[in-house]
């Protein structure tokens, strides 16, 4: 005589419930995650963060980087994938910003920072919504105590400096990220090459030439223009 315990079906029966409970919980891991510590932003913080700057983004669905500039006149030109876009933008009093480019429908999205200092972008504001964009350099501007290379008057640049910016440009412009010209001016079509490939690379965004980033672009294979 068996006891219960011992018996095969019992004994396989149990296992079948554990094998259930293993397979419901590795369901829930691929469930949305609830918001991380983090807030909301408001009408007026939004307006402050991006009227007047020069932004860079990327899009969490497709890896695309867009770098636009946000005029205060709600005026927006925008750089994607070697285009250049033109539209709108405004803030809604709920917080929400709004773009309208050439030929699409207005978007209005909201804007949280979180817990990292991050500032992304959402459709929706229930708890598991998912971001949709993520900004790369929003934010008060960094120091790092690397010289600057982003002056007035590029054609002040010393020879070397100007060497080297060309090095730079011929560089981005092989890698597929057009920086222009080939002309040792380090203008806004430069430096926003050079943000898309931070950006694309994961690198801090700088308006500077750092060490780190001049290294990675010299290891990038040539490519054609984005």
């Amino acid at each position: 005589m068996y006891f219960l315990s011992n018996n095969p079906l019992r004994s396989a029966c149990k296992r079948g419930t554990l094998l259930s409970a293993i397979a419901a919980l590795a369901a829930c891991s691929h469930l949305p995650q609830p918001f991380q510590p983090g807030r909301q932003l408001q009408a007026q913080e939004v307006r402050q963060l991006f009227s007047g700057k020069t932004v860079t983004s990327k899009n969490l669905s497709n890896g695309v980087v867009s770098v636009s500039r946000y005029a205060p006149n709600g005026r927006i030109q925008q750089q994607r994938q070697g285009t250049q876009r033109f539209g709108t933008w405004r803030v809604l009093p709920d917080g929400r910003i709004c773009l309208k480019m050439e030929r699409q429908n207005e978007s209005c999205r909201w804007l949280r920072q979180e817990a990292d200092g991050r500032y992304q972008k959402y459709r929706e504001t229930h708890a598991f919504a998912r971001p949709v964009i993520t900004y790369v350099n929003l934010g008060p501007p960094k120091t790092s105590g690397i010289r600057p290379i982003l002056r007035k008057n590029a054609s002040a640049f010393a020879d070397v400096e100007r060497g080297q910016i060309e090095r730079v440009q011929l560089q981005l412009n092989r890698a597929g990220f057009n920086a222009g010209p080939t002309d040792g001016l380090w203008g806004r079509r430069s430096l926003a090459a050079w943000h898309r490939f931070q950006a694309q690379q994961g690198l801090p965004l700088t308006d500077r030439l750092d060490s780190v980033t001049l290294d990675r672009l010299s290891q990038q294979p040539t490519s054609k223009l984005r």
